[in-house]
C-alpha cells in the first residue's frame, strides 16, 4: 500500500497514518471484524465517510459486545487454519524411511551447471539414522576394486 500511495520514496511518512487507518478499519476475511472493531469495540471507519453516515443514520449508537467479537473472530480464525491445514495435508506426502545400510542418492542443487551435469549426487549410505527425518550418510568408494 506504501508504494502505491507514494509518489517518491520520501513521502512515506506523510501517507504511514492514511495506510494504518486503512488497514485497521478493513473488514478481514479470516475473522469477519475489522482489527479496529476487536481492539477497541468501535466500528471505525474513515473520518470523512464516517462523517457522512452520522448524519445519515442521526446518531445511531451501536452497541457492540467486544468479548462475544473476538471469541467469535477466535473461532472462525481456528476454522481457518483447519482448512489450511487440511488444504496442506492433502498434498504432502509422507517421508520415506530408510534404514541403516541402504543405499542412496542425494538430489543436486537445482541450479546445475548444464543439462547434461549429473542429476544426483553418490552413492551414499545410510550410516545413523537421527530424530526428525534426518539421517547421516557417508559417501560409498567406487574404485577399481567395484568394477
Amino acid at each position: 500500500m506504501l508504494t502505491t500511495s507514494c509518489a517518491d520514496v520520501s513521502d512515506w511518512p506523510s501517507v504511514l497514518s492514511k495506510v494504518q487507518l486503512s488497514l485497521n478499519t478493513t473488514v478481514q476475511k479470516s475473522t469477519g471484524f475489522a482489527p479496529m472493531r476487536l481492539l477497541i469495540g468501535k466500528n471505525s471507519n474513515i473520518p470523512s465517510i464516517q462523517a457522512r453516515l452520522d448524519e445519515v443514520l442521526d446518531n445511531i449508537d451501536e452497541v457492540i459486545d467486544v468479548s462475544a467479537d473476538r471469541l467469535t473472530a477466535q473461532q472462525r480464525l481456528q476454522k481457518v487454519a483447519e482448512k489450511s491445514k487440511d488444504r496442506f495435508d492433502q498434498t504432502r506426502r509422507n517421508n520415506i524411511q530408510y534404514n541403516v545400510g541402504d543405499t542412496v542418492y542425494v538430489n543436486q542443487d537445482h541450479r546445475r551447471n548444464n543439462k547434461l551435469s549429473a542429476k544426483y549426487k553418490g552413492p551414499y549410505q545410510i550410516i545413523n539414522i537421527l530424530d526428525n527425518d534426518r539421517t547421516i550418510v557417508d559417501e560409498i568408494c567406487q574404485g577399481d576394486a567395484d568394477l
